[in-house]
């Protein structure tokens, strides 16, 4: 048998080489494909962090997709002012205060207005967005320690009226919300 020739060798070689590179390529989109996988699955949490939050907010803004931070709802505080009025009409209005407790900036929460009976039980409940509760003029973020006065109005329905609760709340996706409940 004959030896191999060098030009054999060099196309051998050359094919070797050919397969290493593609075999690199490939492994480079499939690490970067699940990079990509990873950001996605923990998106929420995320765009939170200040380190990382900018640029995954520009890659779902980029992408035209909404995204929904998971805010720590523990860091917020909502506390009733005094007690709530309401108006003849049953129009009852409920003036809080919303703290940040927590050590980052948070933007204004939905609150959740639950109205109870005397059994404690749901007579009705409605959400606020931070433009229904907060004064014009209240920032779009609260800073660590920072207290906002918050006013909400809804028209109470029939029966006996004995207390209510508030939540703070952040949408988890497009239809549903995270709330704590913090009862009054």
């Amino acid at each position: 048998s004959r030896p191999p020739s060098i030009d054999s060798l060099e196309g051998a070689e050359s094919a070797v080489t050919s397969r290493r590179w593609l075999s690199m390529a490939l492994a480079l989109v499939l690490l970067a494909g699940v990079g990509a996988q990873s950001v996605h699955h923990f998106r929420d949490t995320l765009a939170i962090d200040p380190r990382t939050g900018p640029a995954v907010g520009w890659i779902y803004d980029t992408l035209g997709r909404p995204l929904y931070p998971a805010w720590p709802l523990e860091d917020y505080q909502i506390q009733a002012q005094d007690d709530a009025l309401m108006a003849a009409d049953r129009q009852l209005q409920i003036r809080a205060t919303l703290t940040n407790r927590g050590a980052r900036t948070l933007p204004p929460p939905l609150i959740r207005l639950t109205l109870l009976d005397r059994w404690g039980e749901s007579l009705g409940s409605r959400m606020f967005q931070p433009g229904e509760y907060l004064p014009a003029q209240a920032p779009s973020r609260l800073l660590p320690g920072v207290q906002l006065d918050a006013t909400l109005s809804v028209r109470a329905p029939p029966g006996e009226l004995y207390g209510y609760r508030l939540d703070v709340c952040h949408r988890i996706d497009a239809g549903n919300v995270r709330c704590d409940a913090q009862t009054r």
